[in-house]
């Protein structure tokens, strides 16, 4: 499907004398007919800078404003299959309106003399728009992300992303392949302007055979001798309270393969989840306001990670595209984590009548974590078919010990219980996971024969996991004392799982059944099936010891070996129908309908050498899902989609809810059993719209996602708590949940010339009606959750970017049937970044959040922190900066936490104000030899 782009005419220059207009258009000189996405270009004629340029309309009609007057100019007027022309032009004050005549060119196939000037700044090729880099002046250091926000109707966001005329960009690839990992930030923020040769902008089908999941794909084409090279960058830093960081990066690239090699260390709470994390911080242009793998002063505890990664890209065949591929890819990532978190907590218990508890701890725990990950991919494509292979394996192990005192208070803040626990944990993994997919069409011309469209997935988990705990539980009953409990015990843990899954489909059954040119034929009938199989053994065994002896004994009652064995099995038929109206470069709508109609089987066995622990479930339940795509697609005006989902699916109970060992060392949380346990039946009603507005460079979308659903006899709580505090749960079947869940995302963009603003709105809101049992009294909690998050980001060119943004946070918390108040909290922040490049060299960072909670004890807070930033050397490869972090002084970690009938409101140690010192140093290059 042809991609129809609007483009309006952008200016690169302003004069403020700019006040005239220039309208014309293009015709074909031998059959007289509109030529439709030519290139009209308009140059000053002193320096030949480019001032604007459009594409010509479905008429051939192009039209300039805010010219300049009396200023020498020539017109470039261009297609591929034509001739270049051009005109020199003069628009007087007199005459501020200029009008053309027709301007007709000529097919390059007529040998007539002519006058060739530079390519001209956009053009279509093909269904590919392509951008030339060549046409757009920009400074000697610029990336391509300056050439992007450049092109008219490009919008590179404050996060990132990237749309055109509104519509998102899906991937960013370079020479027509994912760049290192296929990370948008990682590509245009290390490439520079002066290596790409064009942009190219295409669509691309997301699946085969499916128009809706057409997807909108930017290339970046590099020029001849450029497809070779490195980048990267090596820093270092020391701060005050013996504070470091240091991280790096290094790319090596060429036309088939791409390796990466990482490292990173610090104790400021700079956390990276992977490789990529790190890759995309570390990039030529900066971080500018991004407030990503930055010294996280909100996060909990203190955090001293170490990172080292490896990744390899091989492309068998070096010139692909999205719908041919061959390629394969091969990673490792190492995180080794230091963590020490202090929390001090304060837990709101409502009981009803007026009755409640208060819960009060203070805990400190160090943890040491070490995870080694490996992975690999193979994937090949082509029009037809698809196939891949993906191996990962995982490998680690944590070390923690801490200690937790807890006080259980009444309503009237007298303390009733008191328990001190120590601990210390010791465990390992290994995950091994296998998956391999495949899928594949037939072509147009065979669809009459038998079935041949299928996908294929089967992946395949191989866990093991060991561990070694100890406790250590003091609980003091503060009123009666023979109540108090005294506990040593030690646990010997060891856990092994097999889980497998096949998904697959087959069809179209129809054309082979009734005959290509039956009515029915219109329909896609396809055999779906999903198959589980999951295995699980458990080996656990509890010692415990006497405060009168130095041995442990053996616990039978916590000593067991468990088998659970689950079997799931969905088969089904898929029944879909595609509609499709469309006028030839005006619009295209389609309707995708799709009914699975299927059964599942499910079968779970528990055996254990605990007698308690024994059960089986079986059960039988229609599945089916509907689901209806809409697509309303205005060429030049607007684009948008909608999604319906209706399904039917249970919810199973897991062994852990139905026999799990009865352990009361936490005298606070005891979980009791019940295999009485039956599956819930969840229904759900999911509805998307997307709107993309694509008549202009101020691009409009919004995305909204609504889900509501119920869920009858769903598994729930049932808590009961006593006047000391303690607390019993057991999982049972109680009436009905309700609950409902929508999120609104909106993004506004101005663009004029080189200036962009942003206003965004995130807002998700989230409600539960939950039934529950407290304290034997059938109870439902209706609990809100509010997330509103409102931006507005300013960028100047490369000289300033601001972000202000407001969030807003609240929880509320009601119970229904027992006579109780209402829980409630809420977090307000105001975040204000900016950046400014005062010199080309000389960049200042600062950003300033301002924090207001409500909570027992909690006071509110600012946040400010700054950097300055100088770049040395011709080529800016070598990179000063200075940071302060927490002027004020005043962090203060504050979380919350709501469930049920209870609220926690918690301060925990956080990173406090600290300067740094960092050097940073950016080795690049590109082409075979240095520029």
């Amino acid at each position: 499907m042809k991609l129809l782009f609007f483009l309006p005419a952008t200016a690169q220059k302003k004069d403020t004398a700019s006040t005239g207009r220039l309208e014309g258009a293009v015709r074909d000189s031998v059959h007289d007919y509109d030529l439709v996405s030519a290139t009209v270009a308009l140059y000053l004629e002193k320096d030949s800078s480019l001032i604007a340029f459009r594409l010509t309309g479905n008429e051939g009609e192009f039209s300039f404003a805010q010219l300049p007057v009396e200023q020498p100019l020539y017109l470039a007027v261009s297609h591929l299959s034509y001739i270049t022309r051009y005109f020199p032009l003069l628009i007087s004050k007199e005459k501020q309106v200029l009008q053309l005549e027709a301007i007709n060119l000529v097919q390059k196939n007529r040998e007539l003399p002519t006058i060739e000037i530079a390519a001209p700044p956009v053009q279509f090729n093909g269904d590919t728009l392509e951008f030339n880099a060549s046409a757009f002046k920009l400074d000697k250091a610029a990336q391509a992300e300056d050439l992007l926000k450049m092109l008219p109707g490009v919008i590179v966001w404050n996060d990132g992303s990237i749309t055109v005329n509104g519509k998102k960009v899906s991937r960013v690839q370079v020479n027509g392949k994912p760049f290192f990992g296929g990370d948008t930030k990682v590509a245009i923020q290390n490439l520079p302007k002066n290596a790409v040769d064009k942009i190219q902008v295409y669509q691309v089908a997301g699946s085969p055979g499916s128009i809706l999941d057409s997807l909108l794909e930017v290339n970046i084409k590099l020029r001849k001798g450029k497809g070779v090279g490195y980048f990267g960058k090596m820093a270092a830093g020391a701060g005050t309270d013996q504070h470091y960081e240091a991280d790096a990066g290094m790319n090596f690239f060429s036309e088939k393969s791409q390796l990466s090699l990482v490292a990173a260390a610090n104790d400021v709470n700079k956390v990276a989840k992977d490789l990529n994390t790190i890759l995309r911080n570390t990039t030529f242009k900066g971080v500018g306001t991004s407030l990503e793998y930055q010294p996280e002063l909100m996060v909990q505890g203190l955090h001293s990670p170490v990172n080292a990664g490896v990744s390899w890209q091989y492309d068998f065949t070096p010139d692909v595209g999205s719908m041919k591929i061959n390629r394969l890819n091969l990673n490792y990532f190492m995180d080794d984590m230091h963590e020490s978190v202090s929390r001090q907590s304060r837990s709101e218990i409502l009981l009803g009548d007026g009755v409640g508890n208060i819960q009060e701890s203070q805990s400190a725990y160090k943890r040491h974590s070490s995870d080694h990950s490996f992975s690999s991919k193979y994937e090949k494509n082509n029009q037809l078919s698809s196939f891949s292979t993906a191996v990962s394996f995982n490998l680690g192990s944590l070390h923690s010990n801490g200690n937790e005192t807890t006080r259980s208070l009444d309503y009237d803040n007298l303390p009733q219980s008191k328990d001190v626990l120590q601990s210390t944990d010791d465990s390992r993994y290994q995950r091994l996971n296998w998956t391999i997919e495949a899928a594949g069409r037939k072509s147009v011309s065979k669809s009459h024969l038998r079935p041949g469209d299928y996908q294929v997935k089967y992946s395949l988990t191989l866990s093991n996991n060991e561990g070694d705990r100890a406790r250590e539980s003091e609980f003091t009953a503060l009123k009666d004392m023979t109540l108090s409990r005294h506990f040593d015990r030690k646990y010997e843990e060891k856990r092994k799982g097999t889980d497998q899954l096949l998904d697959t489909r087959w069809g179209n059954f129809l054309p082979w059944i009734v005959g290509s040119y039956s009515p029915l034929a219109r329909f896609n009938l396809q055999i779906v099936n999903v198959l589980e199989l999951r295995q699980g053994r458990d080996d656990n065994k509890a010692f415990d010891r006497l405060k009168s002896s130095d041995d442990y004994f053996l616990n039978p009652l916590l000593t067991a070996e468990q088998r659970n064995t689950v079997i799931n099995e969905a088969p089904g038929i898929s029944i879909s129908r595609n509609f499709i109206k469309s006028l030839y470069q005006r619009y295209q709508k389609n309707l995708l309908a799709e009914l699975i109609l299927q059964y599942q089987f499910y079968r779970q066995k528990n055996e254990s050498t605990q007698e308690s622990q024994r059960y089986g479930l079986n059960a039988i339940k229609f599945t089916p899902i509907l689901t209806i795509n809409y697509l309303n697609n205005q060429y030049g005006a607007f684009q948008d989609s909608y999604n319906w989902t209706l399904e039917i699916k249970p919810d199973y109970p897991t062994s852990g809810q139905m026999a799990p060992l009865v352990d009361s060392i936490n005298q606070y949380f005891i979980l009791l059993r019940n295999k009485a346990l039956k599956p819930a039946d969840r229904y759900e009603l999911s509805f998307n719209m997307r709107h993309n507005n694509i008549s202009g460079i101020q691009p409009f979308n919004y995305f909204v996602n609504l889900n509501i659903g119920a869920i009858n006899n769903p598994i729930t709580e049932d808590i009961t708590t006593d006047s000391l505090g303690r607390r019993t749960f057991r999982y049972i079947n109680l009436g009905t949940e309700k609950h409902a869940r929508i999120g609104v995302n909106m993004n506004k963009a101005f663009k004029f010339n080189s200036n962009l603003l942003e206003l965004q709105l995130n807002a998700t809101s989230n409600y539960i009606n939950r039934p529950n049992s407290i304290n034997g009294f059938a109870n439902a909690t209706g609990s809100l959750n509010n997330t509103i998050r409102l931006g507005i980001a300013y960028s100047a060119g490369q000289f300033i970017a601001l972000n202000l943004s407001q969030q807003f946070y609240s929880y509320l918390a009601v119970q229904k049937n027992i006579k109780a108040e209402e829980l409630r909290s809420r977090t307000y922040s105001t975040i204000l970044s900016a950046s400014c490049n005062t010199t080309s060299r000389f960049t200042i960072n600062t950003n300033v959040s301002y924090n207001n909670n409500s909570g027992y004890g909690i006071e509110n807070f600012i946040l400010w922190n700054a950097a300055a930033v100088y770049r040395l050397t011709k080529a800016k490869d070598w990179e000063i900066r200075l940071s302060a972090l927490d002027l004020l002084r005043q962090n203060r970690g504050v979380f919350y936490e709501g469930s049920n009938n209870m609220l926690t409101t918690s301060t925990v140690n956080v990173l406090r104000q600290y300067f740094m010192l960092s050097l940073s140093y950016y080795p690049r290059k590109f082409g075979r030899k240095t520029q």
